[in-house]
């Protein structure tokens, strides 16, 4: 589960601040092309999410699913 703090500073974690567990998880999420975002998805469903809302693309989590790339 993401954290209020993370989910209010995602800025500044996506741009290296922080060496927590899911600032290294949110950066790798960034990074990630579709199929292995998808990936990501499965197991961290709430930071992924979190990420696309800051990206402001709330839809692209329906573009790939998991089933597609397994």
């Amino acid at each position: 589960m993401i954290s209020d703090f993370d989910r209010a500073n995602l800025d500044s974690i996506l741009v290296g601040h922080g060496d927590w567990f899911t600032a290294h998880l949110l950066r790798l999420i960034a990074k990630a092309d579709p199929v292995n975002r998808a990936r990501l998805r499965a197991a961290f469903p709430a930071e992924v999410q979190a990420f696309e809302s800051w990206r402001g693309d709330d839809n692209a989590r329906h573009s790939v699913r998991v089933s597609d790339v397994a």
